[in-house]
């Protein structure tokens, strides 16, 4: 106003709150930069002159999300001048209120190798991952697929164990991350696992005495069957941890089942091992006390076969849908009576 006249036109000014940076997420990244970072606080405006990031001696591009939150890309460590560099938002040249977070460059996982290199897809399998800057942290994390993520058991610097998600096929990629968000794909290493669906089979039968000694059926597929997917490795029955060769029996696949005191254990999970891979698990075999006195009614039958005999144990047969009866070297499917006899067909005497 000039003499009571007004000269120019009246415009608006608002008071707005210093913006403030309170987090950086991650706070980590390769010498080479190039990752996705969000800066986290208060009283960031879209729109808002020229925003931009601003890592120690570089400044790249801000895109503000909100009043809470802005993005950009990390530059890398050669422009930012130092390895640990503080990360903060500038506003038209002036930092937010010299508020901001600690970012550090190198640290990130990078992978080498796996193993091993072929294996099942579930099935309480592990795979070993090889590489360096592995960090003993709650969020070390192990990704298969770009999708599927497990937690990673920490061995070493150098070392992390898988537990192999389900439902994988084919070459899957392998990462690591120390936090769950920086992946090793980010620094350039990957590695690859070749995975399998376990083979569906059942132990027939899957009991047996202390003693061991008895032989046991790999029911569901044949032993050609199992060393095709043996990958031309020795296939094993490991039970518990005390592995035994699988045998090729008249084209069936069988093991001899070790005794109770080397497993260590009454009732034991058995897996088929090729190779260091599992090709099958999840099996359960159960050892019990032996039968006592057997009687065999007929006792003797013609030698064509054919004829039905019962076994009748004195104590601890406990009897089961998937019992047996050996003859010899030959196995036959029984049928339960009742808890302690067992009905059985003879093969022939040839």
């Amino acid at each position: 106003l000039r003499q009571g006249q007004q000269i120019s036109a009246a415009s608006n000014f608002m008071y707005v709150a210093n913006a403030e940076v309170t987090g950086v997420m991650p706070s980590r990244a390769s010498e080479a930069g190039g990752v996705l970072v969000t800066l986290a606080g208060t009283g960031l405006r879209q729109g808002q002159g020229s925003t931009a990031c601003r890592f120690g001696q570089a400044e790249v591009a801000a895109t503000v999300v909100d009043g809470s939150s802005a993005v950009c890309r990390v530059p890398s460590m050669s422009l930012a001048g130092a390895g640990r560099v503080w990360a903060t938002l500038v506003a038209d040249g002036d930092a937010a209120g010299g508020s901001g977070g600690e970012f550090m460059y190198g640290g990130s996982a990078g992978v080498s190798s796996v193993f091993p290199s072929r294996g099942l897809s579930g099935a309480g399998s592990v795979v070993t991952v090889h590489g360096k800057g592995f960090e003993h942290s709650r969020g070390l994390r192990c990704r298969f697929g770009g999708a599927e993520e497990v937690s990673g058991v920490w061995r070493s610097a150098e070392r992390v164990e898988c537990g192999v998600p389900g439902g994988l096929e084919g070459n899957v990629t392998v990462e690591v991350s120390n936090d769950g968000l920086e992946w090793s794909s980010m620094s350039g290493t990957t590695v690859q696992v070749q995975l399998s669906s376990p083979v569906a089979i059942r132990l027939s039968p899957s009991l047996g005495s202390l003693a061991g000694t008895s032989l046991v059926t790999l029911v569901g597929r044949s032993f050609k069957e199992l060393a095709s997917s043996s990958y031309g490795s020795d296939l094993l029955c490991v039970f518990g941890s005390r592995p035994v060769h699988v045998v090729d029996q008249s084209g069936l696949a069988v093991c001899e089942v070790p005794a109770m005191q080397q497993v260590g254990e009454g009732e034991v999970i058995v897996s088929v091992v090729a190779g260091g891979s599992a090709v099958a698990g999840g099996m359960t075999f159960k050892y019990v006390a032996a039968t006592g006195t057997m009687r065999l009614q007929p006792s003797v039958v013609p030698a064509a076969g054919g004829s039905s005999v019962t076994v009748t144990g004195s104590s601890g047969l406990a009897c089961r849908s998937d019992v047996t009866c050996r003859f010899g070297e030959a196995q036959i499917p029984g049928s339960c009576i009742s808890g302690q006899s067992v009905k059985c067909t003879l093969p022939s005497a040839s």
